[in-house]
């Protein structure tokens, strides 16, 4: 039904900038040089927006270090000069032309063109229909998902840190797959700005970039407040399109639910700590309704017929065929460990969150019978970039979960996906 594979580790080395100009350090060899920062900055000005990676690591590769020739690697550090340089590097990386989509025929949605990178390539989720490659290889695949019923399961996609790439290689698989049920299984949304340091919290485009933006798409869905937003507003827009999308690709998911994380968990903690008084605050004679200040409400889940699963806590999970799915405050420094740890304490079949790692445990008990029983523990890997600038060396892995049920048993399968590919059916994919 579904095959095992190994993974190798995707330890993506992170990138700080050095606090002087000095020449690179042995005692330092995984920062980035200001030389090698300089290059990608020069390479921007000359050939943005719409920056091509491939194209970017071609020229530069040989002046770059060899842990910095990466997709990730690059992509992070193009994101982190938009973020600090945004006066010269502000559309940079935001607005990418399609090459499947005509110039007459171009159109973008507000919220997107801050961060993701190709966006405009993915807007309707009605292109996986013509996207021939995947669809004949997925098509290729042996199996026959419609004698037993499946839930696919995505997480810790920390938008806006989200890699677009992966998210459009699930969006294909699920188009094939049709699952019954899909979980967002914690920290979709990032919620980077909740913080108790002061700081500009707004989105700002200059008139070069609206220029640019104004050549590029019509301009049927841009509106005043598409000039000026939060950055936390973006997380929430950008959130909404994503559930969108994935409605798009998958129609007939009837099950959809969207777990709450410890990221998310943030906006109830500030509330709480900084304005109590908002705490709980919904419509006029409406205290049924969920709170105005509630990502379930901000992301527009009713309509899209989603259950946003709130606990109240900095965890939440639901039960599916007996397995518990959800984004449980439990990690560990080694993979497989925080769901063996979990297994230990609920003595139950489940797939867990947060870690960002892909693993799994796995027990046999014993019945009155002796009927073996199986238990499994999955770690679901992350949707995000594998690099990170507030951490050191992240030992995360890009994935998503399978589970199927036929009646009696539930069958796990953990897709991981590297460098673009993803193997499945003793199949190598690459878009």
């Amino acid at each position: 039904m579904f095959w095992n594979r190994q993974k190798k580790d995707n330890k993506e080395n992170s990138r700080k900038i050095p606090k002087n100009n000095k020449k690179w350090s042995t005692e330092n060899p995984r920062m980035w040089e200001k030389p090698e920062e300089d290059l990608i900055k020069e390479y921007i000005l000359h050939n943005g927006p719409g920056i091509d990676i491939d194209d970017l690591i071609s020229k530069l590769g040989s002046k770059l270090r060899p842990n910095h020739r990466t997709r990730d690697s690059i992509t992070s550090k193009i994101t982190r000069i938009k973020e600090f340089d945004s006066k010269n590097f502000g559309s940079v990386f935001c607005i990418r032309k399609s090459k499947s989509v005509g110039e007459s025929s171009r159109r973008i949605n507000a919220s997107s063109i801050f961060r993701y990178g190709g966006s405009l390539e993915l807007n309707k989720a009605t292109k996986h229909t013509s996207h021939n490659k995947a669809l004949k290889f997925l098509d290729s695949l042996p199996f026959d998902t419609s004698e037993y019923q499946v839930m696919t399961i995505t997480s810790d996609d920390h938008i806006p840190f989200d890699d677009r790439e992966l998210w459009k290689r699930f969006l294909e698989f699920a188009h094939y797959l049709k699952p019954n049920a899909h979980v967002y299984n914690g920290d979709l949304i990032d919620c980077e700005e909740l913080n108790r340091f002061p700081k500009d919290h707004r989105l700002r485009l200059s008139k070069e970039e609206l220029d640019e933006i104004l050549k590029s798409c019509s301009t049927d869905d841009i509106s005043g407040d598409f000039i000026l937003k939060t950055k936390i507003q973006r997380e929430v827009d950008l959130a909404y399109n994503k559930m969108l999308e994935f409605n798009e690709a998958s129609p007939n998911t009837e099950e959809k639910t969207y777990n709450v994380g410890n990221h998310e968990f943030r906006l109830d903690k500030f509330i709480k700590t900084q304005s109590p008084q908002l705490f709980g605050l919904h419509r006029a004679k409406k205290p049924d309704e969920p709170s105005i200040l509630d990502w379930g409400y901000l992301t527009r889940c009713d309509e899209l017929g989603v259950r946003y699963n709130n606990a109240g806590t900095e965890q939440s999970w639901i039960e599916w065929n007996g397995v518990k799915i959800g984004h449980f405050n439990k990690v560990t420094k080694h993979s497989a460990y925080a769901a063996k740890n979990l297994m230990d304490e609920m003595l139950c079949s489940l797939v867990q969150g947060h870690t960002h790692r892909m693993g799994s445990h796995y027990r046999t008990t014993r019945s009155k019978d002796n009927r073996g029983n199986l238990l499994f523990g999955i770690e679901g890997g992350c949707m995000c970039y594998t690099s990170a600038e507030y951490t050191k060396d992240p030992n995360w892995q890009n994935s998503w979960t399978i589970l199927a049920f036929d009646g009696e048993n539930v069958y796990p399968e953990t897709i991981s996906y590297l460098n673009g590919k993803y193997l499945i059916g003793g199949k190598l994919f690459s878009a």
